[in-house]
């Protein structure tokens, strides 16, 4: 991911790359392809803004997405300081907004993590990291894939169970 320059708007914004080499089999350019389609069609305040996706003249897929200065959810945990103190309650809501509008698209996340989560300058939360999303349908909720971060792992996703959007809300 690295930060860029719109030269249509003069805006700054993320750009996040696939790189096209030896370890980039068709699985993993699907999942990006289709990480970018999810994402285009998102729109909330605490999830974050995709503009753009697109393919370079080296066949790299890229996605241009809002720039979000500020610090991961992660760090501020590692912290404990007063502006997690002050905010926290503020920004579980927040959190718990972004999971709720995307649970309405019919998606699971599957990766609900503190380093999926970004905050801007004002402390405000961006649900970040697409990349394990799945639709929220009965093929997707059968038991075998054991996707995610461990510690934020549902039981019944480690124990190969049946899952459904529940295990976002565990995370």
């Amino acid at each position: 991911v690295f930060a860029a320059t719109q030269l249509r708007t003069g805006g700054r914004v993320a750009i996040k790359f696939l790189s096209h080499g030896p370890s980039t089999d068709a699985e993993i350019r699907r999942r990006f392809h289709d990480e970018a389609r999810i994402l285009t069609t998102l729109k909330h305040p605490h999830i974050v803004t995709t503009l753009e996706h697109s393919i370079t003249t080296k066949d790299e897929q890229f996605l241009v997405m809002e720039l979000i200065e500020g610090v991961g959810l992660s760090y501020l945990i590692d912290l404990q300081n007063e502006v997690m103190q002050k905010n926290r309650i503020r920004m579980m809501v927040e959190l718990g907004e972004s999971i709720e509008y995307f649970h309405r698209q019919n998606w699971i996340h599957r990766d609900i993590c503190p380093r999926n989560v970004m905050l801007d300058r004002q402390y405000s939360i961006k649900l970040i990291d697409f990349g394990l999303v799945v639709p929220n349908t009965a093929v997707f909720q059968q038991p075998g894939n054991r996707t995610g971060t461990a510690n934020y792992m549902a039981p019944e996703l480690i124990k190969r169970q049946k899952t459904d959007q529940r295990l976002d809300i565990f995370s």
